[in-house]
């Protein structure tokens, strides 16, 4: 039944031996690889008690390989050819333009500190003596610290210093002691993982006031376990709906992320959410099924989004002191789908 090519036809089992094994071609076919055989033997003599528990095998060993290194060519061709690249490495930004324009406020800030302590001799002589620096970003830490400041700022002053006051970094160790301090004094406090009734009832809100877009992103962000900044960055073409894969039956919905926050820490520079939840697919498909490619998830500016957040949960009564959070809690209760918020969903779904 072989339909190879008549100039390079398979060998035949049905007759025939082999001049270099000195056996027929189906005894040479039927041999095991080596592996196998030894793995086998280990099998057996493991269930009989000859061999230890430590005496294992690799699997690895069982493969036509005769290296480690499955899959990798025996010998591999030359390497690519580099061409040449534009730029140079040290234009390029190890952080975020937002957080550079960050950063370099916050120094600008040191600076109006020193120029209101020190006159500008001396403020020229901090800046070039390392040691000298770093008593004086002490001490600026020190002040930010008794004025109320916030340990956020002065950790990216430090980092900042470090970068750019190349000669002050063995000196740095006083100052990263100071924000060791500071974290003692005020540990770390995370937001409240917001709960699922009160998800609900901020999209009941935010539909009853005909805020789509806003309800669609926060839903993405929350049963997609996603920052709402990464959602609302993010346009049409990236969100897959069961009628893009042209088989509504499906239940699962995906939104690609371009720039992911978490991409510089080894996680992807491009990542993907999945969510399953049937009405706010429906939801989704009412809303975004026939938009154009460019059109985005969320309309809106950060800031816009923050301030309906807020908004909507000064209607529900519930204090901003409570510093709700878009993550989800692992022991939060589970409620039935016949709350308001998806009563709301599912007639906007229709």
């Amino acid at each position: 039944m072989c339909r190879c090519p008549k100039d390079r036809p398979h060998l035949l089992l049905r007759r025939g031996r082999s001049k270099v094994d000195r056996m027929n071609w189906t005894r040479v076919a039927q041999a095991y690889p080596r592996g196998v055989c030894r793995a086998l033997s280990f099998a057996v003599c493991l269930r009989l008690g000859k061999l230890q528990e430590s005496q294992r095998f690799s699997l690895a060993e069982c493969a036509k390989c005769d290296n480690m290194r499955i899959g990798e060519a025996a010998n591999p061709g030359p390497r690519w050819k580099r061409t040449g690249r534009e730029g140079v490495l040290s234009d390029f930004a190890l952080v975020e333009p937002k957080t550079e324009l960050l950063q370099n406020k916050i120094w600008e800030g040191f600076l109006n500190w020193l120029r209101q302590k020190l006159s500008r001799g001396a403020m020229k002589s901090v800046l070039f003596q390392p040691m000298l620096a770093v008593v004086f970003l002490q001490e600026y830490g020190n002040e930010l610290y008794s004025s109320g400041g916030s340990l956020f700022t002065y950790r990216h002053l430090v980092v900042f210093a470090q970068k750019h006051l190349l000669v002050a970094k063995p000196y740095m160790s006083p100052l990263w002691d100071q924000i060791s301090r500071w974290e003692l004094q005020e540990p770390t406090v995370h937001r409240t993982p917001l709960p699922e009734v009160v998800f609900r009832a901020m999209m009941a809100v935010s539909l009853s006031w005909d805020w789509v877009q806003f309800g669609a992103a926060m839903g993405i962000a929350y049963y997609g376990i996603s920052r709402p900044g990464e959602v609302i960055r993010e346009v049409r073409k990236n969100l897959l709906l069961p009628s893009d894969l042209l088989d509504e039956s499906r239940s699962v919905c995906y939104l690609r992320l371009i720039d992911p926050k978490s991409r510089r820490r080894g996680r992807g520079r491009l990542q993907h959410l999945c969510f399953k939840d049937e009405k706010l697919i429906a939801f989704l498909e009412k809303h975004y099924r026939g938009n154009e490619a460019d059109s985005p998830i969320y309309s809106g500016s950060a800031s816009a989004f923050r301030r309906r957040w807020d908004r909507i949960l000064g209607a529900l009564c519930i204090p901003q002191s409570a510093n709700l959070n878009m993550g989800r809690s692992e022991e939060e209760e589970q409620f039935e789908p016949g709350e308001m918020a998806w009563i709301c969903l599912s007639l906007c779904s229709k």
